[in-house]
């Protein structure tokens, strides 16, 4: 007797009573996946953009605004910040590297960042074709701004102020000279270039006296490194990432920073953990409503299956009559959940992963989420699902072993 063929023709039979179970069980099992691989990819995100970044010197405001701003490129800056300011803090013995990052400027809808080649080298960017920038208004964009504004090496472009698509453009033309390969990572969505492109293309607001001395600069400087040096300690930056040489600088260089006018020291793990904090309410309220669903579903499997047991006794009792022992018919059922609970969480992968591809590609557009990606987390909670199916079928089939054969084929006759 093939127990797998009778519970597949069983459920196949009452086949709505099998739909409705199993959409049940989608959408509870889908819902908890859909948060489960959102948040982990997320997080992971987050965490992947910070690496490397200790710290980061912004204008007095927010530290969680100068976090997203600086680090994930999400917000507006608080501010700019005079370079001569943290001439201290670049110095300073307890930090191993200082990256100034000069924001302000977009095109299309992505950052143009001023910063150093050591920038990029925090996420251990390639590049795909061309070359890093090596003078003002050269620029090497991210793999996704390629992809998305089908931007070429030696295309030129001029970027708007601002952050906004219809931001005032500039007169200055930026031109591509590298492309990077695509590292799931903030690097994606940005264009790099010199911090001297920021300076040159805003000395169109900026007094004459300060466009001579640009000029000067400009004239005795051959790379962009060294234009941030004490010949430019008079030039604004949007902030100054920081990465430590000991944990001790995370206790001390706070309060320096902070007791310096303008300045304000912005920690991302304690910013991030904040927002984390503050968002987790929402998620967990969305984890009780998954959990609820597949509650709901179990449970009316379990009716099901209670109410079925009493209208299959005859059917049972025959089966019992042909030689089938209790112990089998009570594994042709619990295999009947099992079906039911594997059906569920098939088209809960199914809803799952074609739900973030739709909104990923056609509502957020985002490039970095691996949306198609299988989890440990999302297979062990398939496979506590299909245990939960049959464990609720168990019950009921339970009442196997107390089934009366003579007493049931009687009142048949």
């Amino acid at each position: 007797m093939n127990l797998l063929y009778l519970s597949y023709s069983y459920l196949k039979q009452n086949l709505l009573q099998t739909f409705v179970n199993s959409l049940l069980i989608a959408l509870g099992v889908g819902m908890i996946l859909l948060l489960l691989i959102t948040n982990q990819q997320v997080t992971d995100k987050f965490t992947k953009d910070l690496q490397g970044v200790n710290m980061v010197i912004g204008a007095k405001g927010s530290p969680l605004q100068i976090i997203l701003s600086a680090v994930y490129h999400i917000d507006f800056p608080t501010g700019n910040i005079q370079l001569k300011d943290v001439r201290t803090f670049q110095k300073h013995p307890l930090i191993a590297q200082t990256i100034p990052m000069g924001l302000g400027d977009s095109f299309q809808g992505f950052r143009i960042v001023g910063t150093t080649t050591d920038y990029p080298a925090l996420y251990n960017a390639k590049l795909a074709q061309g070359k890093w920038w090596a003078s003002s208004m050269e620029v090497s964009i991210g793999a996704e701004v390629a992809q998305r504004l089908q931007l070429k090496i030696g295309d030129e472009f001029a970027g708007s102020h601002g952050l906004a698509l219809d931001g005032e453009a500039h007169e200055h033309h930026y031109k591509v000279v590298g492309i990077l390969e695509q590292t799931n990572t903030v690097i994606d969505r940005l264009i790099l270039t010199a911090m001297e492109s920021i300076w040159e293309v805003h000395e169109e607001h900026a007094p004459e006296e300060e466009k001579a001395s640009t000029q000067n600069v400009h004239e005795e400087h051959d790379t962009h490194e060294a234009h941030t040096t004490e010949a430019n300690e008079d030039r604004q930056i949007t902030a100054l990432l920081l990465k430590f040489k000991s944990p001790m600088a995370a206790v001390m260089l706070p309060r320096q920073i902070n007791a310096t006018a303008n300045l304000q020291a912005a920690s991302p793990a304690i910013e991030m953990a904040r927002l984390f904090n503050l968002i987790g309410v929402g998620t967990e309220l969305l984890n009780g409503l998954a959990y609820l669903l597949i509650f709901i579903a179990l449970l009316s499997m379990f009716v099901v299956f209670y109410k079925a047991l009493q209208e299959r006794q005859y059917d049972l009792a025959l089966l019992r009559t042909l030689g089938a022992s209790p112990t089998k018919i009570l594994l042709m059922i619990v295999t009947e959940g099992l079906l039911l609970a594997t059906v569920g969480c098939l088209l809960a992968c199914l809803f799952t992963h074609t739900t973030l591809y739709i909104v990923t590609t056609y509502f957020l557009k985002i490039t970095w989420l691996q949306v198609w990606q299988i989890t440990d987390t999302e297979i062990w909670v398939l496979l506590l699902t299909i245990f939960l199916g049959g464990l609720v079928a168990l019950l009921p089939a339970l009442q196997v072993y107390r089934l009366q054969m003579t007493e049931v084929l009687k009142k048949r006759i």
